[in-house]
Order: structure tokens, then sequence, then C-alpha cells
């Protein structure tokens, strides 16, 4: 009676041990051009995971490329967009995924400022996070 218990907790966990998501590093940089907003992101995975990722996106993707080529897709959404990205082909010692978007939708005009916008949602653990905006040439920012 007690192996089986022990089985049974064991198979209890295994479904959150194998398709966690542990997430070393995630890099998301935004350059403002005018009303698009270019966006680079990094990813590096702790380890290989046969799940997919979503990072999904607040706004309009123009585009989209990563390299993981095919393996990424868009989905869209009542709120804008989901990049979809099969990780099977993780290894050991293949654990980054580099996603390149243009977005439009994230830059308001309020009167005679310009407001960037942006929600990110990280559906994982990750242990570090950078997050950069780039203004354009001539931008600041307010006083208030």
């Amino acid at each position: 009676m007690k192996k089986i218990l022990s089985l049974i907790s064991l198979l209890m966990f295994l479904p959150s041990m194998v398709f966690a998501q542990n997430i070393e590093y995630i890099g998301v940089e935004n350059e403002i051009n005018g009303n698009l907003v270019n966006t680079d992101i990094d990813i590096i995975f702790s380890f290989p995971n046969t799940d997919k990722f979503v990072f999904p996106v607040y706004a309009s993707v123009l585009n989209m490329t990563s390299n993981f080529g095919s393996d990424c897709f868009l989905e869209k959404r009542t709120y804008g967009f989901d990049i979809v990205c099969s990780l099977a082909s993780l290894a050991s010692d293949r654990r980054s995924l580099t996603i390149n978007f243009t977005s439009s939708g994230m830059i308001a005009q309020q009167e005679n400022q310009f407001i960037f916008s942006n929600d990110i949602f990280i559906p994982s653990e990750v242990s570090t996070l950078f997050y950069q905006v780039i203004l354009p040439g001539g931008a600041g920012l307010p006083q208030d």
C-alpha cells in the first residue's frame, strides 16, 4: 500500500516537473521608431523542454521572426497576439530562443506628448529579466 501511494504521489508531481519552464534569462529590448516598436526578445531556458512557450503581445504584431523558424508562429487573440514556439528542438547545448517583431498600438499621443505603453506577462518562472526601451533621437522623459 505504501509503494502504491508513493507511486501515485510521484505521478501527481511528474506533469509539473515535465512541463515546468524554468527560464534563466529573458531580455526584452524595445526600440521606438515613430508609431512602431521594434522588439527583440532573448530567452535562455534552464533545461530542455518538449512543451511550447507562449509569449503574449498586447498589441498588433506586423511581422515576426525567430531563430526557431517555423517552430514559432503567431496566434491572434482579443488582446493582440500570442507568439507560440515549440520547444521540441531544444537540447542541452541549444537552450536559447530569439524572437524579433515589429508592433503597432504601443504608442499613443496625449496632447503634445507620446506615451509608450507595454504590458509584459511572463508565463513562467524567470531568474533574470532585463527590459529596455530605446527612445528615438531627440526624445526624452517628461519632468512630472
